[in-house]
Parts: C-alpha cells; structure tokens; sequence
C-alpha cells in the first residue's frame, strides 16, 4: 500500500483537542481564500446535532468576514450524518441505480418488527429452537430466557452481515467459520458419537450390574455426600438406560467427576471404585469427543442460514414497501459508489470532504467515504482510536488505525487539550501513557481550576456492593454542592461561580445502575437526570392507554375501574367495585366523559388520540405533579406514537398482525412497541439542580466540570458466543468489505474448549476496557471523583479497576494519587465494611414530596403525606418511615450458625435464593438446588457450594425450631393476600410462611438483610409484619403474632405487642 494519498489528512484527536474548533477553521479559511465554495463541502458527523453545530460555527464565521454567498452557499452543503449522505447519494443518482427518487424510510420500530416477523419465517429457526438448551442458551435472571438469548444472537449475526454490505454468499461464511472453529477445537477422536456413546453405557451399565442402588443410603456420612451420590446415581442411570449418552455432553462432564472415598467418609462398596474409575476414564473422553465440536458447528450454520432466511424475506418485505431502512442508505450508497463512473461524478461536485468521528465507522462506512477519499478530493479524517467504543453497533477501531500506520506522512495530531484544567490533564496523561503504548502527551491549554483535580472514594473491605456505595457517593455530592468554596469556572462567561446539580455527572457501566444512583440521590433530596425505564408503567402512560382502550370499547370494564380509582378519577375502589356490580357501569366524570367521546371521536388515530387525552384535562392534571416535565414528554410520546401508526402502510401493519387503522388496534399496537423500548423519552428541558447519571458509552462526546466516575469493579470477560468481522488483511481498503468474514466463536459445551476460547478472547475485551476507561476519565473539565472499590483489585477475574491500577502502577498516598512517576493531588474520603449500609436499609433520611392529586382528598397533613394507588407491604416501611423510637419488644431464638454469603451486586438476587429454599422446606431441597446451582456458580464461582450446604442446613434446623420451640404443627409457604387500606390504598403481596401452632398463627418473613442487629431489623420491618397481620387476621381465629427470620445470623426474631 503507497505511504501517500494526495490531499489526503489524518488528523488524530484526542478528548477535549479542540477538533470541531480546527475543522471550523481550516473549512472557513479555504472559504476565505477561494479554495473551496460552500456548496462544495462534503462534512460527514456522528450525529445531526454535531452537523447542525458544524455548520452553524462555520455560518457564523463567513457572517462575521462578510461572506454572504458563502453562508447562503452552506444550506447547499454535504453537511450531515453518514445515513444523511447515503439517502442524498440515492436520491442524486437514483436514475443511474433505476431506483426510486424518493425511497420511504422505515422507522425503527417498524425495521425491529419487520426482522423479527421474517426471523420467524425461517425454517433453520426449526432446527435448533426445540433443543435451544442443547446449544448452550440456559435461562438466568441476568440474561433472560433461552429464546431471548437465541434472538439476540441471530440479531447480531444479521447486524454483522448488513454492516459487511454486499459480502461473498452467506454460505461461504459459514464455511470459512466451520475452518477456523474446528482448527481452534484441536484434534478428536475419530470414533464416531454412536461408538462412544455405546463405550459409555457400557462402562456404566458395568458399575450398575454390581452396585444396582444408590450409595445415599450406606455411604452418605454428610448432606454433600448424599446430594453428590444421588446425583451419580441419576447420571449413571441416565447414561446405562438411555440415549443421553449420544448427545447430552454435560452428562459426560458429571461422569468424569463421580464422588469416590474421602476421608472421613464411609468405605464404598467392594469393586464401587475401580468400576467408577472406569466410568471416568471414558467420559473423560469428552475433551476430543467430535459431538461436542460437531454441535458447534452444526449452531453456527443454523444461525447462518435462519440469518440469511430472514435477511431474505425482510429483503422481500421492504421491496413491496419500496423502503430502505437507515444501513441500506449506506450500504446502497457504498455499492452506487463501487462504479467508478459514478464515484468520479459526485467527486467532480466537491472541494472538499470532512469525516468527523472516523474511528466510529464500519465496514460499509468505510468503504462509501474511501470511495470517495480515492478520486483525489482534499480530504480531512478525525478520530481518535483511543475512543472508539461503539463495536456494539458495528465500529471497527482498526480501520482508521490502519489509515494512521499506511499514510504517516498525512497525519497531523492536534497536540492540546482545551477541556480540562491542567490537574486532571495531568492524570489523564499520566494515565493515558500507561494504557497505551503509543500514547502522545497533550499539552493543557484550558484554565486552572480551584478544585482539587482528583476525589478518592476508597471503599475498603469486601461488603460494598453498587447499592451500598451509592448512598455515600451521593453523601459526597451532596456536600460538594451544599460547600460555597466548591466551585468552577463558568463556560460560558470563563467567571467562577459555585457548582450547582448540572455540574456534576455520575457515570456508570450499565443503564441498570443507573436507578441505583438515582435513588441515593433522591433519598438525600437532589434531583438527578438520566435516561429511565418504565415509559409504559409510569401513572400517566398508563392512564393515558386505559382512557383510549375506554374511549375504543366504552364498555371495557377494567378501563372503568382504572380511571375511576387513579389519580385522575374521583372514586375508591370499594365503591366503583360496588357500583360496577351493582349498576353495571360505574358513574365517574372522566368515565362519562370517555363514554360519550367513544360514540364521536374521529376515526383518525392521528387527530383522536390528543382529543381523547384534551377533553379529559389529563394535561392540566399532570402539570401539578412534582415530575410534571418528565410525565408531560411521556404523554407526546404517546401522540407521537400515534402519528407514526396512522404513517405506517397498512400491509405493514398487516404483517405485524394488525389489520386496520382504528382506535383499537392503536391501543394494541402500543403494547408492541412496549416491548421494543420502553425508555422515557428526554423531558427536554435543562435542569440546573439536576445531576447528570449516564453509561460510560453515553458520555461520550460530552463534559461535565465534575465527573464521578463509577463501576471500576465490573470484570472484563469475553462473551459466548462471540461474533465479529474479521480481515484477512488491510492491504487494499477499497476492498475491504469484500475480502471481510464473520468470526463465530461458540460457547463450548466443554469447559476446557470453552475456558481457552475466553483466553484467546480476552485481549480484545481488555483493549475494549482500556478505551472505555479512557473515554470515562476524560469527560471531566476540572475534577475526577473515583469510586474505588479496593475488593475489585484482589478479585480472581480481571477487573476495570485491577487493569487500570497494573497498567498504570497506580498507588494511593495520604495527599495523592500516583501513577508510574506522576503525582496527581487527590483528596480523599475512606471508608470501611463498618461504614457499609445494609442494603434493606441503604439510603438517607427521606425528603417530603410535594403532594398533588386524589392523595390530597385523605391526607391529615397534606404537606407532608401522599397515598398510593397501590403498594406491597414491603414497601411499607419506606412510606411511612421506620422511627427508631418504635418500642417493639422482642424474643430472639437462635436456631442455626450465621451464614457468610459472598459480597454481590444484586442482594435481590440473594434474597430470592433464600427465599427459593426456605419456600422449597426440607422436603424439596433436591429439586430446588439443581433449579439454582448453575446461576449460583455463575454468580459466586467456587464459593457457591459451601453456601447451598449452609442454606440446605439452616432451613432443616429452621423447621426444626419451629415444631420444638413455637410447637408448629402445620406451614403454608407463599400465601397471596391483598386488602384495602384506610386510605384506599391497595395492599397486597405474599406472606413468606404461615406457620400454625396450636394456640396461635405465626407469620414469618425471611429476610437477608447484612445488619443483623435485632432490634433495627424489627423495626425495619414492622410496618410489613403489620399490615400482614391485620390482612390474615379477617381469616384467622386464632392470635396472630409476627416473627422475622434473619437468614444471614440464623435467628428467629419473635415480636411481641407492638406499642
């Protein structure tokens, strides 16, 4: 490849370098000197917001010298987004492609659904959907469903394969992925599946013969023991009298490791052990077993062909619509580019061509932009590759990494950083050398700040979860703002000025966290923006959506019932139940009012969703709610929901299943787009109080004065299956997206194959940490506040904080933070396990809500006070709040050892688990440890074991306690109760145990709470031990008396007369 391109510039730029300032510049001086007419500039951007901001800093400067024609020439101008340009290529050249001048765009959700409707087509999905489990998809609360994860990988592979453009056949790479999966397996066995199979039920039938019956009986000295016997009995069993042997490849993993003498165990029988040694010996076979490998394979090519399937059909689909979604105006516009005739004419109309972003591009991008870069138009690449962080949508960091090495002599650095103050610049640098070798140190332009360039928050120890940190991170904003000697220059004016909310950002790894943070915030009373879920689900939406289902079937009684009682009706539930059972109507303003609109309103979706929502003054309700901005963004959504059905064609609807344009099916298609995003939309307005929570990802290309910067214990790990596109090489990037593959790495049913796929992977999700680390690190223009959790450091898995502190030799001292030979000034706030918070208890003291609405109608105090809809009891205690000068006495009755579960990010999790074995009793503890032994193992690793054993013991010695201390004679696990409270609020949830004695009734909640202390634990939870008494007491006869029972400690708290 030549090492020069003719007007060819490179220009590599890093973080805060000042690039749309320099492109600005360069494009309004060519202006100026004749060099380039407006009309002429091809400006390419991430975002139309960046294209807006481009051309209106280069209008700007052509206005101020007097250049009229110029700035009338930008409205002409190339300037957009990549898809912006493939659209215009389209439209210019439609006749030359004989295709239409004026193609329908598809909206999102309507590509989303289109794919989906043709994925279901396919007749491949047929060929692994019935046995998804075989192929490695098992559910876990984190990941979903089996078909959940199926979807999301077939969805990946068609993303892949559209990036590519117009690749060789589908089955080519297939084939080429079969090559490098078997090569990367190794050598097996060239026995076939049958024949092992056979020397494997052999080999078991053998031991069977001799030893017919489980060893629980006669070898179990211990609850392990006997579960490990009766699982090999099970395995055995399986293997000797089925056909699992030819095809279950885990049953061979258990067979390897059959349980054999130990001491301090019973003798096995005569012959037990050299027979099962035997057993051992052939399943250990597994490793070079084809079928395992053969099954690999045999995904991969079902995903391939269930991809080109729907590729297919979707193809045909938008065809009939004569549509093009937003990757075919690219991939279109590349392969319009591709004809050499074609490239040179649009070339013959431009001066000059800008690609802001470059790092961010895929193969397809790629290809359309060096098309043109190729005909010899001047041309200008910005990007940075320490910030390509986008491969989840297809970028490829190597593409402008190659340009850099292949055409030195046109790149031209921008050597300063004009964003942050010359402290954080220090660490940034400091930093930045460290995790990149060939890292060029920036000069710091921007002005000095007073505020120390790094905040340490060390959280010593191993009980700090997310959810425990984030209450004292939101401690130490809480007081940066309320400190009047905490402040930061001013933007705008470049004065200081103290920081307020919009000041500060917390950045976490996943939109997950981010109601974590939130939460904390608002427990302290800050007010916080970022990005929430739940659009559907929030008060408005929902009474919005029951309002249309009312207006479209005026006799939908649950509608009825639901406006009736909601914030916008004028009933309790009691009555309007009453009334509906009595009447058969419910008599409710709003509900009249829906009544007489369903006989008028316009058949236009369009013009009768916002009428239906006017005339009942839903708008002018809202906006005396607290959150008026946020509810009032969720209802135009809603309108703009409608706009974009009544847009839709109706074969498309058709083919989503719905047929017409009426109000009904409007009020149905919604619950679909639910299930695409349910994201509330931005409410669009600035709010100076509000702090800022985004994802490392999100927070790129933005800048906050005060950057916290967390989630630096989230480990960095490859994912099974992994797919990619890969290269042969980079030695002719106009054909690359030609010469491109697929690399499909699947998740081996062995775990050695497995283990060693993840260490070849995980150089690349290192690299991929690196990046992200640096992006996060550089948002900030004046402080860095670290959460830095130290447990992450002696984690066994590589960790974002391990990968940082080893590669840039970080160490902490009393006044700074050193890295390598650099000494940053840090502030510090340590703490400890004795600081952490139980996570039932985590939060500050509760701040008062401005009440609006029906809750105004009973409230004594209506300043103070607001009812809900509806509630569970465990929520109680955070509605009314815990008083610590409760008096509850109470009997502590210990029954069992303390359990020490291992540190975790999800106590929900934890306290599922609990709950799974305490509900499953003694009875059932078989079952209910094979249902959660591979989710413990995935979140707990080798500690998992010790912890089932533990739990398995407590809840024997539970129940024990309770027939010999409490005299229970009988337990119900999990009984659903609901009542209505005096404030017409709707209670209802599920009381753990209730457990009756002779004399009275027990109610028993198990609880996992990490503060074990009595007292606080009962006060804590009284309000829900409470209401479920008053609930079970118009069932019961006999006295009713609460307990909790602290699995952490293994008591049992018995609470007496509440006072």
């Amino acid at each position: 490849m030549s090492n020069s391109l003719d007007g060819l510039t490179l220009l590599p730029a890093s973080a805060g370098s000042g690039k749309t300032y320099t492109l600005t510049e360069r494009l309004t001086n060519a202006l100026a000197e004749g060099d380039v007419q407006a009309e002429r500039i091809l400006a390419v951007t991430f975002t139309e917001a960046a294209a807006s901001e481009l051309r209106g800093r280069i209008r700007a400067r052509v206005l101020g010298s007097g250049d009229l024609v110029a700035a009338q020439g930008l409205d002409e101008a190339y300037i957009s987004t990549i898809h912006g340009l493939g659209l215009r290529i389209l439209k210019e050249f439609a006749f030359d492609l004989q295709s239409s001048i004026a193609p329908r765009l598809l909206m999102e959700n309507e590509q989303t659904l289109l794919i989906q409707l043709a994925l279901s087509r396919s007749d491949a999905i047929r060929e692994i959907a019935p046995d998804l489990k075989r192929f490695g998809y098992q559910w876990t609360a984190w990941s979903g469903s089996e078909a959940s994860q199926f979807r999301n990988v077939v969805a990946t592979l068609i993303r892949l394969l559209r990036d590519l453009g117009e690749p060789k056949p589908i089955s080519a790479l297939a084939d080429q992925c079969e090559s490098e999966i078997r090569s990367a397996y190794g050598q097996v066995l060239k026995k076939s599946t049958q024949a092992l199979a056979t020397s494997l039920r052999s080999a078991c039938q053998a031991l069977l013969s001799e030893h017919p019956h489980s060893l629980v009986d006669t070898c179990a000295n211990s609850k392990t023991a006997e579960r490990e016997f009766r699982a090999d009995y099970d395995n055995l069993r399986k293997a000797a009298d089925t056909d699992a042997a030819e095809f279950d490849w885990s049953l061979w993993s258990n067979l390897r490791n059959l349980r054999l003498l130990k001491r301090g165990s019973p003798p096995l029988p005569d012959g037990y052990e050299y027979l099962a040694t035997a057993v051992m010996s052939v399943a250990a076979k597994i490793e070079r077993h084809p079928g395992p490998l053969n099954d690999a394979v045999a995904h991969m090519r079902a995903l391939f062909r269930c991809a080109e399937d729907a590729l297919g059909a979707y193809a045909e689909m938008k065809q009939a619509r004569a549509a093009v979604d937003f990757t075919d105006m690219v991939t279109l516009a590349a392969q319009c580019m591709e004809q050499d005739q074609l490239a040179k004419l649009l070339a013959k109309r431009l001066d000059r061509i800008v690609v802001d972003e470059f790092q961010d591009t895929n193969p397809t991008q790629f290809s359309l932009i060096w098309h043109l870069v190729r005909q010899a138009v001047p041309a200008i690449l910005v990007g940075d590759p320490k910030q390509s962080i986008m491969g989840f949508q297809g970028a490829d960091v190597r593409l402008f990494s190659t340009l850099l090495e292949s055409y030195p002599d046109a790149v031209e650095p921008l050597p300063g950083n004009w964003r942050s103050a010359p402290g954080v610049m220090d660490f940034i640098n400091a930093a930045s050398k460290g995790l990149f070798s060939n890292y060029a140190r920036l000069k710091a332009n921007a002005k000095a700040s007073a505020l120390t360039p790094l905040h340490v928050i060390n959280f010593e120890g191993k009980r700090w979860s997310k959810r425990a940190r984030a209450p004292h991170i939101a401690d130490v904003i809480r007081r940066k703002l309320a400190n009047p000697e905490c402040v930061v220059n001013d933007r705008h004016t470049g004065k200081q000025r103290r920081a307020r909310g919009s000041d500060v950002a917390i950045l976490c790894p996943t939109n997950k966290d981010l109601e974590i943070y939130a939460s904390a915030l608002a427990d302290l009373g800050l007010p916080a923006k970022f990005k929430r879920d739940g659009w559907f689900e929030s008060e408005e939406v929902q009474i919005a959506w029951h309002a249309l289902q009312l207006a479209a079937d005026p006799e939908d009684r649950h509608a009825q019932l639901f406006l009736a009682t909601s914030d916008i009706g004028t009933l309790d539930l009691p009555k309007s139940v009453t009334s509906l059972l009595d009447d058969g109507a419910i008599a409710d303003p709003v509900v009249d009012q829906l009544r007489q609109l369903a006989t008028g309103a316009s058949v236009d979706v369009c013009d009768a969703v916002p009428h239906i929502l006017e005339s009942i003054g839903l708008f002018e309700h809202i906006s005396q709610w607290d959150s008026a901005r946020q509810a009032r963004a969720n209802l135009l959504a809603v309108i703009g929901y409608a706009e974009e059905f009544s847009a839709l064609p109706a074969d498309t609807l058709a083919a989503q299943g719905f047929h017409g344009k009426n109000l009904s099916i409007f009020v149905s298609w919604l619950l679909t787009v639910k299930d695409l995003d349910n994201t509330c939309p931005d409410a669009g307005v600035i709010e100076e109080d509000a702090v800022n929570i985004v994802t490392w990802h999100s927070s790129k290309g933005r800048e906050w004065p005060i950057v916290v910067v967390c989630g630096w214990d989230k480990k960095i790990a490859p994912r099974l299956p992994d797919q990619s596109i890969r290269y042969p090489s980079f030695d002719d990037l106009e054909q690359l997206s030609q010469k491109a593959a697929i690399r499909f790495v699947p998740n081996y049913a062995v775990k050695e194959k497995r283990d060693a796929a993840m260490t070849a992977l995980q150089p690349e999700a290192e690299d991929a940490a690196r990046r992200e680390i640096y992006v996060a690190i550089s948002r900030a223009r004046e402080q860095v506040v670290l959460e830095w959790p130290e447990a992450a450091l002696a984690s066994s898995a590589t960790t974002r904080a391990a990968l940082f502190a080893t590669e840039t030799s970080l160490t902490l001292d009393d006044e700074h933070v050193v890295l390598g030979k650099a000494k940053i000034p840090a502030r510090y706030t340590h703490l400890t396990d004795a600081d952490a918070a139980p996570d039932s208890a985590v939060g500050g003291d509760q701040t008062s809500q401005a009440v609006y609405g029906r809750a105004l109608l009973q409230s004594d105090n209506p300043e103070s006070r607001r009812a809900f809809d509806s509630i569970s009891p465990s929520k109680l205690h955070e509605a009314e709040g815990a008083a610590e000068d409760i008096v509850v006495p109470i009997e502590v009755l210990k029954y069992a050892d303390p359990i020490v579960f291992p540190d975790t990010d999800d106590p929900a999790a934890l306290g599922i688990l609990a709950h799974r074995f305490f509900e499953a009793g003694s009875e059932h503890l078989d079952q209910v440890r094979r249902c959660v032994e591979h989710e413990t193992a995935a979140l707990w690793g080798d500690a998992a074991e010790p912890i089932l054993q533990s739990l398995e013991q407590q809840v024997l010695a539970f129940e024990r306690a309770l027939e010999r201390e409490l005299e229970v004679v009988s337990i119900d696990a999990e009984v659903d109760v609901i009542a209505l409270s005096g404030e017409a609020t709707i209670v209802s949830g599920a009381i753990d145990l209730v457990a009756r004695a002779r004399d009275k009734t027990w109610i028993i909640d198990h609880k996992t709470d990490r503060d074990t202390d009595p007292h606080r634990v009962a006060v804590r939870h009284l309000a829900q031990i409470k209401a479920y008494r008053e609930m079970l007491e118009r069932l019961e006869d006999s006295p009713i008396s609460g307990a909790i029972n602290l699995v952490r400690s293994g008591q049992l708290i018995l609470l007496g007369q509440i006072r």
